[in-house]
């Protein structure tokens, strides 16, 4: 179990879990210091940015993350996506039929003061209608939101600046989410209303065509994405791999 070989063939054991796994010593295409493409490793899926302007920056040896290597979006522009369309993880994920899903990340918030986007889902030609995001308002807490004709968002809760594995569990009506295994909301409701549109990309850092529209200052080690709202269990262990990869300890 676990074995198959990624896109990149590199031998490195994929985890069996997620629908897609990124890790930042795999699938990163470099533009000199910074990372113009993060390919994932199972289906494939490509997060991209074209413009050297926008690219996040890579560290092949972040302390952070005991030495492993990270990305990091400035907060100014930097950003990477997919090219929306219905064959993209944001499509597969963020259907507007309240489908389940599971996202673990490990991230860590390099500046506080300012609202900023960690990562989620959106639409390019309608910005006002995106599934899920998880933001940072001014201070050092976060929430997590979507909107359709209006939103709904969680108490802004725990903590993302120290590296952290931070994993949101969304069920279809409700979302729970835990940095290093300690729950911070416990099944909030985030909308029961379809969308009017379907979200058909992922974005990581912003997506520049969605609302609020604020680059995040993070950097990132990992992302595992699920198709389904993951047991008590699964989420456990898949936490524990993730830490074992950045030097996280869980609580």
């Amino acid at each position: 179990m676990g074995r198959r070989r990624g896109p990149g063939s590199t031998g490195v054991a994929i985890p069996d879990l997620p629908v897609e796994w990124w890790r930042s010593d795999l699938g990163v295409t470099l533009n000199g210091s910074n990372v113009s493409s993060w390919l994932g490793q199972k289906v494939g899926y490509d997060l991209a940015q074209g413009t050297a302007a926008d690219q996040p920056a890579y560290d092949a040896a972040d302390a952070v993350y005991n030495g492993q290597p990270s990305i990091t979006g400035d907060g100014s522009s930097d950003w990477l996506t997919e090219v929306a369309g219905a064959g993209t993880l944001g499509a597969l994920l963020g259907r507007g039929d309240d489908t389940p899903f599971t996202l673990i990340a490990t991230l860590r918030r390099e500046s506080t003061g300012a609202v900023t986007n960690a990562m989620g889902f959106a639409k390019s030609t309608d910005s006002a209608n995106y599934k899920m995001r998880v933001s940072t308002p001014a201070g050092a807490g976060f929430n997590v939101f979507r909107r359709t004709t209006g939103s709904v968002v969680t108490s802004d809760a725990g903590t993302l600046t120290a590296a952290c594995v931070l994993s949101v569990v969304f069920s279809g009506t409700t979302v729970s989410t835990w940095v290093n295994n300690t729950l911070v909301h416990n099944e909030e409701a985030l909308d029961t209303t379809t969308m009017g549109t379907n979200p058909d990309r992922f974005a990581l850092f912003m997506d520049p065509d969605s609302v609020p529209g604020a680059y995040g200052n993070f950097s990132c080690a990992e992302i595992r994405a699920y198709t389904s709202a993951l047991s008590t269990g699964n989420r456990q262990s898949e936490q524990v791999a993730m830490a074992a990869y950045a030097g996280v300890t869980l609580s």
